[in-house]
């Protein structure tokens, strides 16, 4: 059997038929390095390309984001309530991962309202017939 530590320092034993037949993701080897993806929405008729510049540049000033690979935004799809996008950067060590996906979502939030561009949530309408 394989016997596998979790981040969270549990092990985990998987029979070698298993690993076998499997598809395993080392995220420490061979480099550390780790990209974060953060998905965030904005209101319809909000300036696309704003959105990018803005969320780009200030994700670029977030401790410990990796100047190369650059961060980057992709405007990923129009939804019923929103406009979706998906901003990706990358750290050195992926021990730092999460606390920067944390910083990065704050910043995009901060950024957003700063901006006075809008974050969407869905509504809806109902009417009472009498």
């Amino acid at each position: 059997s394989t016997k596998i530590k979790t981040w969270d320092n549990d092990i985990i034993i998987i029979p070698n038929g298993i690993m076998a037949n499997s598809k395993i993701q080392n995220y420490v080897q061979p480099s550390i390095k780790s990209r974060g993806v953060i998905e965030f929405c904005v209101a319809y008729g909000s300036d696309v390309d704003k959105v990018k510049k803005v969320i780009i540049e200030a994700i670029k000033k977030v401790e410990n984001v990796l100047d190369e690979p650059a961060p980057s935004v992709y405007f990923s799809k129009m939804n019923d309530f929103s406009l979706d996008f998906n901003a990706k950067f990358w750290v050195d060590d992926i021990a730092k991962r999460y606390e920067t996906q944390e910083n990065v979502t704050i910043i995009i939030y901060k950024t957003l309202n700063k901006e006075g561009i809008n974050i969407p949530f869905p509504t809806r309408t109902v009417y009472l017939k009498k």
